[in-house]
């Protein structure tokens, strides 16, 4: 079955790390049909939502759930209601249990005075800032693996800076292993702490009494794998105490409240285990969920690795070792082998690193200490509870941890109720950590959960829970260019992998963005005979195998392509891969690639429209490649929408991107506003210098069924350049013409309150408030002058007045209503309309005096103006006057002897950079600094300068980290370069 994930991620950041707090994060996971969100790292989905809990197959099982930590500590006699003693011989001590969460259901639990959270919150960077999990900028989206390039550049967009490795000139992903490694299809990052879970009077940092909790650090990676695990979301925690004290009674849990039919659907909701397994999972009794025809399966959490009691003298895993630890400098179960194994602490060979080829273990050395889960003493899990809702929340810490005492565990339950499961007890020296494997599984029935479980067992040990050095395998005979039908015959050399290992073997039809499973539990004989007949005939699959042993992991994946038909003679439609994700973003001179192909064989037309609100480009496609100059196109967003067609049928893919590239902008003083009212502005773009022309253009509006168009008429030759477009959406270009492109930003009618009011030299102290009653503001600039005198009379009542109004915008003589027949009172509200005899209300004025103050009334002279914002309107017209923009050397097409832009050094760089260039002829020069929106950062030269070689310092170090482009313009030649700023 086909799956797809999306985690969605609320944040809560602690101030200490300078994050926002609260702020959101989100990542959106592709591949699996498992939809979850996570609140403030420690809550996974959260109470009241009813659209990203824990769903499967679009039916949701979980109203919330999360794991949680505790430990007994000792604290004061009395400081807590929950604080119990201990007698111990001649002495008592006081301790209190202790649970660090991230829950919300029922509301988070927080301080008397609602100001701060008590449990878990994310943190930017780890104890020691080894391992940073967010930049402060970059806050929409958490990193995952693979990385996102939205804009095409080569770099991860959402990866923190720390993670470039200066040595290896590259990003690297920070891997459960090692940097750089993945383990799964999609894998995110983060990390949380416990230092504001201040209930109780325990302090683990002797040198910061500010900072509470249990003094422990959780890093965690959200892993899922496609094909044969896609009914799986991995988790691996490390969890370190990075506090100054031992914690000797710890433990791990899991709490859950489900609605497996639904969100409404909980009170035949049940509960089960199963210790042998490590598994705590939920059931709908009935077997109905809120959709009918929607059966609800079943929803398992398994923990595939616990911390390990190396002091209780019992064989807490049954592997018939006692007190094993991933600690003591010894391969407890004697797996180390020095022909395989020897690779030195950084777990590669070849590196020629401390412990490599020394013939004994070393720490980092793959089957030894923690690489190697068999040498923990893991306690499993040691209870399972299934409570009432209501009678038992996360905030009841006692409550919790009675619950979750060792050996604890419910029978079947029926109702709502909170499902807990707990791991412990086990001990976490001061410094020391601890790798903790989990699973949330799901299953159509128990069987299958069962299955699921089994194979995420298998999975982990060999990826996750155990390092093992990763192994290519290779097949005899390449699949690549060949079409099959019904089967595929696999062969591979049995003698290049351990006896023991066993294959397993995924195809995908979309250039690995999902992974179908075909067959597992392959034995080691070299060959076999894959059954592919109920997979769609597609002419573009690839292959993937898994190879599991004791000794190693294995794997293989095709380079190439391969076809299946298995459609007979039935014609089969095109396939389409196209390498455009959505929400890229194109810039400059942008490579497309495609891949267009039929299993019959027909002949294809494969076609590219390019679409937005202004442009409708239609493309025809030869091969598989093209250069889009994308500066030809104004930017914003586009719809991509590739197609090919057979004759028969046709295949559509479509693609939402964005163009945005840096230009230059013609000065202000080249715009003229000839006529009209408008308050907003237009601007030019300088797109081709090669391209224009010495010319001067009109650029005027028609207004229909409130749409705006403008149209561009060059004024020196007549010809009409732009008839009509829609006006683009502000910060939006339009199209290009001879060079230039324009961008407008209109205005909707407002009051303009800034601008509103009296003029510098009156002499009142009377403030008007200014209001409309109705929905539609009209854009109209009113004055009102006052006199010592009668000059005017209101409508309805003649009352006299000593003030006139005019309307400046269509020089109309607005009309004045008081409501007083002895004429306008300074503090009484009044009312101007559009004119004597149509009294349609403009504006509402209400005026007061401050207090406390002697009232001065408006006087002679005293000029009171409503000013508002006006949009583009038929009226207006602006004047463009290209010919400063054109050069001599420019029109003539006289290119330059010499003319560069190099890239700049060092890059990346921080917070200094040199940018070097060479002009040919003396002349204007001018070199600017963009940001990836287009935005003017800085001017490093703006004057005369000689021909020849110069360089100028670029200093970035009030700059956020990102990427940034810089421009060169002198004597009508322009060159851009790119350069990443990394702090």
């Amino acid at each position: 079955m086909k799956v797809v994930l999306s985690i969605l991620l609320f944040v809560v950041f602690v101030s200490a790390q300078e994050l926002p707090n609260p702020y959101r994060n989100v990542l959106v996971m592709n591949g699996n049909d498992i939809t979850v969100s996570v609140y403030n790292y420690g809550s996974y989905s959260n109470a009241g939502n009813h659209k990203t809990d824990f769903v499967w197959h679009g039916l949701g099982y979980a109203y919330e759930c999360g794991f949680f930590f505790g430990a007994e500590v000792p604290v004061p006699k009395g400081s807590h209601a929950d604080v119990f003693q201990v007698v111990n011989g001649d002495s008592v001590e006081y301790f209190a249990h202790v649970i660090s969460d991230g829950f919300t259901s029922n509301g988070p639990e927080l301080n008397p005075e609602q100001t701060l959270r008590w449990g878990l919150n994310a943190i930017r960077f780890n104890y020691d800032s080894s391992r940073v999990y967010l930049d402060p900028d970059r806050f929409d989206h958490l990193p995952h693996s693979p990385a996102q390039d939205f804009n095409l550049d080569g770099l991860p967009d959402l990866w923190p800076d720390a993670w470039f490795n200066p040595t290896a000139n590259a990003f690297e992903w920070p891997g459960i292993w090692l940097n750089g490694q993945t383990v799964g299809d999609l894998e995110t990052i983060y990390g949380m702490d416990d230092r504001d879970n201040k209930e109780f009077a325990y302090y683990p940092f002797p040198q910061d009494s500010n900072r509470q909790g249990l003094g422990i650090e959780a890093e965690v990676h959200p892993i899922q794998v496609q094909d044969f695990y896609q009914d799986i979301l991995f988790a691996v925690i490390k969890l370190r105490n990075v506090s100054a004290y031992d914690l000797k009674k710890m433990l791990f849990g899991f709490a859950a409240d489900p609605h497996i039919g639904g969100w409404s659907d909980y009170m035949d909701d049940h509960y089960g285990y199963d210790r042998s397994e490590n598994l705590i999972y939920f059931f709908d009794i009935d077997h109905k969920s809120i959709y009918p025809g929607v059966e609800p399966g079943y929803f398992g959490v398994v923990f595939l690795q616990t911390p390990g009691n190396s002091t209780d003298g019992i064989d807490n895993d049954g592997d018939g070792m006692v007190d094993e630890s991933q600690w003591d400098g010894i391969d407890n179960d004697g797996d180390w082998d020095a022909q395989s194994d020897d690779v030195g602490a950084d777990g590669i060979p070849g590196t020629g690193d401390f412990g490599e080829g020394d013939g004994q273990p070393t720490l980092g050395e793959p089957n030894f200490e923690y690489t190697d889960m068999d040498e923990a003493d893991m306690v499993g899990m040691t209870s399972a509870a299934y409570a009432t809702f209501g009678s038992l929340y996360m905030r009841d810490d006692e409550k919790i941890w009675q619950k979750t005492t060792p050996g604890y565990f419910d029978p079947d339950k029926e109702g709502d109720r909170m499902g807990l499961a707990g791991c412990g007890y086990f001990d976490l020296p001061a410094g020391e950590t601890a790798r903790i494997g989990v699973a949330f599984v799901f299953g159509k029935d128990l069987d299958d959960l069962l299955d699921n479980v089994h194979r995420a067992k298998r999975l982990y040990a060999a990826r996750m829970g155990n390092y093992k050095l990763t192994k290519e395998m290779r097949l005899s005979d390449t699949l690549c260019g060949k079409r099959f039908e019904q089967t595929i015959p696999l062969k591979w050399n049995a003698s290049d992998l351990p006896n023991d290992a066993t294959l397993e073997c995924a195809v995908s039809a979309d250039n690995g963005k999902h992974w179908q499973p075909v067959m597992e539990n392959i034995p080691n004989t070299g060959a076999v005979d894959l059954d592919v007949s109920t997979l769609s005939s597609k002419p573009f699959y690839k292959m993937r195998l898994r190879g599991f042993s004791k000794e190693a992991y294995f794997q293989y994946q095709t380079d190439g392509y391969f076809a299946i038909d298995n459609s007979g003679s039935e014609n089969v439609a095109p396939d389409l891969l196209v390498d455009l994700n959505d929400n890229d973003i194109l810039s400059g001179k942008a490579l497309l690639t495609w891949r267009a192909g039929d299993v019959d064989g027909d002949a294809l037309h494969t076609f590219l429209v390019i679409h937005s609100e202004v442009i409708n480009d239609t493309l025809a496609l030869d091969g598989d490649s093209l250069w889009l100059y994308t500066r030809n196109y104004p930017n914003g967003p586009y719809q991509f929408i590739f197609t090919t067609n057979d004759g028969q049928s046709t295949v559509t893919v479509t693609r939402n991107i964005f163009i945005q590239n840096t230009y230059d902008m013609a000065e202000q003083t080249l715009l003229q506003h000839l006529q009209g009212p408008a308050t907003g502005q237009v601007a030019v773009q300088l797109v081709n210098s090669a391209d224009f022309k010495y010319h001067l253009y009109k650029v005027t509006f028609t207004s229909d069924n409130d749409q705006t168009f403008y149209s561009v008429t060059d004024s020196t030759s007549g010809e009409v350049l732009i008839d009509n477009d829609p006006l683009p959406a502000n910060g939006n270009a339009g199209r290009t013409f001879n060079g230039f492109r324009l961008v407008f930003e209109n205005h909707s009618s407002a009051l303009d309150e800034a601008h509103t009011g009296w003029n510098a030299q009156a002499n009142t102290n009377l403030n008007f408030t200014v209001w409309t009653s109705g929905s539609q503001v009209f854009p109209y600039d009113i004055e009102l002058r006052f006199y010592d005198h009668v000059v005017d009379t209101s409508i309805v009542r003649n009352a006299p007045l000593n003030f006139t109004a005019e309307n400046l915008t269509n020089g109309e003589k607005p009309g004045i209503f008081v409501p007083d027949s002895t004429g306008w009172q300074p503090e009484r509200p009044f009312i101007l309309t559009e004119s004597k005899t149509d009294w349609t209300k403009l504006w509402e004025l209400q005026g007061a005096f401050p207090q406390n103050s002697e009232p001065i009334n408006p006087s002679a002279g005293d000029v009171f103006t409503i000013r508002t914002f006006k949009p583009f309107a038929d009226q207006d017209v602006y004047l463009f006057d290209a010919t400063p923009l054109t050069g001599v050397e420019n029109a003539r097409g006289i290119p330059p002897q010499k003319f560069a832009l190099q890239q700049n050094f060092p890059n990346p760089f921080n917070p200094q950079t040199t940018i070097r260039f060479t002009i040919a002829q003396s002349g204007p020069v001018k070199l600017t600094v963009f940001n990836v929106l287009g935005q003017k950062v800085k001017t490093l030269i703006d004057a005369p300068m000689q021909a020849g070689a110069h360089q100028v310092i670029f200093d970035g170090r009030n700059l956020a980290s990102g990427i940034y482009w810089y421009r060169l313009q002198t004597n009508g030649n322009v060159k851009i370069r790119k350069m990443v700023l990394l702090k």
